[in-house]
């Protein structure tokens, strides 16, 4: 059976409209004959990338340009409406703990900072571009950007 994958962003708040569009899109694949399994893979989508019965997942566009490793195939690119964002665009935003007294970039240079992986572009690469390089006393990788918002809550970054 066929794998599929909305795992870029299926934070359990959202999994309820990541299953609709699954249902959505599952049933025009089985229009047009392709088999489409009935329910979403919730493995890391790092494993999902690789799986050799891959239907359709998500990606991060940097690993698809920079993992030789990677053979993929871009169908589509969806738009989200997220606020203070462009339609067709994406955002990343830097955070900080709710105790850091930091007003500006430069304020950050020798802290610690998380990210989500290094071939993140939200995570990581959007970061790199706004500094110019990584200009932090350390970076911890924590494997989601989920853990990294708790990491910085939690004052380990």
């Amino acid at each position: 059976m066929s794998v599929a994958s909305l795992g870029m962003y299926d934070h359990p708040a959202q999994r309820w409209a990541n299953e609709a569009l699954w249902a959505a899109i599952a049933s025009h694949l089985r229009a047009a004959g392709i088999d489409a399994p009935d329910a979403l893979d919730r493995r890391s989508v790092e494993a999902v990338w690789r799986d050799p019965d891959l239907l359709l997942a998500q990606a991060c566009g940097l690993p698809l340009v920079a993992d030789p490793e990677l053979d993929l195939t871009v169908v589509a690119v969806p738009s989200y409406a997220v606020a203070g964002c462009t339609p067709g665009r994406h955002l990343s935003r830097i955070i900080v703990h709710a105790d850091d007294e930091a007003a500006n970039l430069a304020d950050l240079c020798g802290m610690v900072a998380a990210i989500n992986a290094p071939l993140s572009n939200t995570g990581a690469n959007l970061l790199r571009a706004a500094f110019g390089g990584i200009p932090f006393s350390d970076v911890k990788i924590t494997g989601s950007h989920r853990a990294s918002v708790a990491a910085v809550a939690g004052g380990a970054a």
